[in-house]
């Protein structure tokens, strides 16, 4: 007996199902066309319209007549003879509508969890995570303290330390490493300059303790992701890697500027409406129920109100489309105010049928509430707004990290390039569908349990063995996003593709066509300080453009990077430069990071980029060769593409007799032994559920594959 358990909120419905048709499921794990990560499992199927369904779909979906609500998705679970046999979700897709059989049914999808990890994280952008407990005071104590972090064996006096993953600011989780950002105005006496040369350079003047900005570690930006929804990965794998504790993502700010913006707090916050808002005549609390950050805590989504934690400057702002119809007596108009204590502090202009806001800088003592409302103030019929918004953009506390991220990169965004860049598969457990195996797919294929299929094989059915390439095209380019910086511009402008670019050719003469593999985050070209001679060790990244002469070092908004941090490095003692109030300042070592876990470059060390590039700080450097390291194609790609386009590699599509214990605890790490030969399994087709039947499997044949039994 199959069953359809579905929850919805504490209420557990048993979906009615067709007698005639089970449930069938799809399972896969990736498209090899594409290498992206699909859901374990789908499929669409229809249910009647009973007066069981009915009451369930009513409620859930919100459904009125033939309307419901779309983006509504529901924890549901498959049962075989009461027993779970696949956990998910479900999404109504369509509703069918039979005026002369007076019959409706009602089309769902069942996901699996991939999906629904996805789904959860939506559009939320990587700075709206909540980062709380890497708040801190952004001074020269806590620059130095995170130059400690793993792998560092120096602290800022130069003195030895032992590498520890837990050593640094926030153990470690936040690094502000030297990088040359630029700097405003014309010339090169505008602010203390990254260089060191020049009057008004670093070696000279403090530079402004401001003009360090953070990198977050990678590590802790996934388990914040993970935190914030109900999944979960598997401890030991590769997020648990010394080689990835190493890498850092840039949280160096939304808008070009020289240094970090520590207005934002962790006392901002930010909370949206959900529903449409009908007014009337007069004035009404914005309703914004819904945070979208609030990481200590300030804001009241009942109440709608804002406490001020601190004594300080504040700025807040509101935001609704307002839409009315006229009246013959007068035209609607309304506006946001903004309350203190009670009392109007701020109005913003009256507009009628267009987004209407409201901003207010002021300073606050800690205690003040703040509240914004909607005021009516012309006759209207049917007036309402909806896009609700509620911000406190500005507040005093310690520097909020999340907020210092490109807040156009979403979360699930950055989850997908680290699962393109590493090549990583993730896969429920079988045991809990709500933690993922996330491993490079080098070491994932091929680690399951063993199945000899030879049996099931239904040998009256044709067996399709075809090559395996001819799914893919002739050309891959595998790139990271192009971005203005002037190595990143230089590069491209001189040899036509970005800093890191690798195109693989097939080299096969029957296929035709290319494919393009890219991160969203930019590379990340280095060279000597400004000013440093060809053959000094002093090198860092440089992210500012170049314009003109008149112009130079011009501030740029980066693109997200990814980078090793490499610890404090030796400037070989050529130059000692300067931070405001730094304890330890001048300082002959530097924080280091670049593109790679080994530095300087050794053949073995990783590298973030696709293929193994130019360094643009030359060869004349001792003991600093401008290649070398294992590219991430190398690494974590070679091997797939090989298995792909090899003249060798095999699909084969046939057809087994299965039934639900078969595919009981089937994952797709698992090995399939079949006259003599391993697979790897690539798709089960409408497989029915809760009956022994055939069911279409694809297979891919592993190549130079020998397995040894555990």
């Amino acid at each position: 007996m199959v069953q359809l358990r579905v929850t919805d909120g504490t209420q557990v419905y048993f979906i009615d199902l067709y007698e005639e048709a089970n449930i069938k499921l799809t399972l896969s794990i990736e498209d090899i066309t594409t290498a992206e990560t699909k859901s374990v499992f789908s499929r669409a199927f229809r249910v009647p319209a009973t007066g069981n369904n009915n009451l369930f779909f009513e409620h859930a979906f919100m459904l009125m007549g033939t309307d419901y609500d779309v983006t509504v998705k529901k924890p549901a679970s498959i049962l075989v003879d009461g027993a779970e046999f696949r956990n998910g979700h479900i999404r109504l897709q369509k509703i069918y509508w039979n005026g002369d059989q007076d019959k409706i049914d009602y089309e769902i999808i069942f996901l699996g969890e991939t999906r629904d990890f996805a789904s959860t994280l939506g559009d939320a952008s990587l700075c709206s995570l909540n980062l709380s407990s890497l708040s801190h005071v952004l001074n020269a104590t806590n620059v130095e303290l995170s130059w400690e972090a793993y792998p560092s064996t120096l602290d800022a006096s130069g003195a030895t330390i032992t590498p520890s993953f837990t050593n640094g600011l926030k153990n470690g989780d936040i690094i502000y490493p030297l990088i040359d950002f630029g700097q405003f105005g014309a010339g090169t006496n505008a602010n203390p300059n990254v260089a060191v040369t020049g009057s008004h350079n670093f070696t000279n003047n403090d530079l402004p303790v401001t003009r360090m900005k953070p990198m977050v570690r990678a590590k802790a930006i996934v388990d914040a992701i993970f935190d914030s929804t109900e999944y979960s990965y598997e401890t030991g794998g590769f997020f648990d890697t010394d080689l990835f504790k190493q890498m850092y993502v840039s949280a160096w700010g939304d808008v070009a500027r020289q240094t970090t913006n520590i207005d934002f707090s962790d006392n901002i916050c930010e909370a949206i409406g959900d529903t449409t808002q009908g007014i009337g005549a007069g004035t009404v609390v914005l309703q914004t129920p819904v945070e979208i950050f609030d990481n200590n805590n300030n804001f009241n989504n009942l109440a709608q109100t804002y406490t001020a934690p601190l004594n300080g400057t504040y700025q807040f702002r509101g935001e609704a489309l307002y839409t009315a119809q006229a009246e013959t007596t007068g035209q609607p108009n309304a506006r946001l105010e903004i309350y203190k204590n009670g009392g109007l502090i701020q109005t913003g202009s009256e507009n009628w049928n267009q987004v209407i806001t409201v901003i207010w800088s002021g300073a606050l003592v800690a205690g003040d509430v703040i509240q914004i409302r909607v005021n009516e103030t012309g006759v209207s019929d049917a007036a309402q707004i909806r896009d609700q918004k509620f911000q406190c953009q500005l507040a005093p506390g310690e520097l909020n990290v999340a907020a210092q991220f490109d807040c156009d990169y979403k979360q699930i965004d950055f989850i997908k390039d680290l699962l393109t860049s590493f090549r990583l598969v993730m896969s429920p457990d079988k045991i809990n569908p709500k933690q993922f195996i996330i491993e490079p797919w080098v070491d994932y294929i091929g680690r399951g349990d063993f199945y000899d299929w030879s049996d099931k094989l239904d040998r009256s059915k044709d067996l399709v063995i075809q090559p395996l390439f001819n799914d893919q095209q002739d050309i891959i380019y595998f790139d990271h996003k192009e971005d203005k910086d002037f190595l990143n511009k230089y590069h491209v402008d001189a040899y036509k593709y970005v800093y890191g670019h690798l195109e693989f050719d097939s080299g096969n003469d029957l296929l035709v066509g290319d494919r393009k593999i890219e991160t969203m985050w930019a590379p990340t070209p280095m060279k000597q300080i400004r000013g440093a001679s060809t053959t000094q060790k002093f090198i860092i990244p440089q992210i500012w453009s170049f314009e003109s002469t008149e112009n130079p070092y011009l501030v740029i908004k980066p693109k997200t990077r990814l980078l090793f941090y490499n610890g404090l490095n030796d400037n070989n003692h050529n130059y000692e430069w300067r931070l405001d109030t730094g304890a330890n300042s001048p300082y002959a070592i530097h924080p280091l990071v670049s593109y790679s876990s080994d530095w300087p470059l050794t053949d073995t060390g990783q590298i973030l980029n696709w293929f193994n590039d130019i360094g643009y700080w030359g060869d004349a450097v001792a003991g600093f060769p401008p290649q070398g390291g294992q590219s991430m194609y190398q690494t974590y790609w070679s091997a797939y593409i090989s298995s792909l386009y090899d003249k060798n590699a095999r699909r084969v599509t046939g057809t087994f007799i299965l039934n639900n214990a078969d595919l009981q605890d089937f994952t797709f790490d698992d090995i399939i032994f079949i006259d003599g030969i391993y697979y790897r399994p690539e798709k089960i087709m409408d497989a029915p559920i809760g009956e022994r039947s055939q069911v279409k499997v694809q297979l891919i044949k592993l190549l130079d594959f020998k397995y040894r039994a555990t």
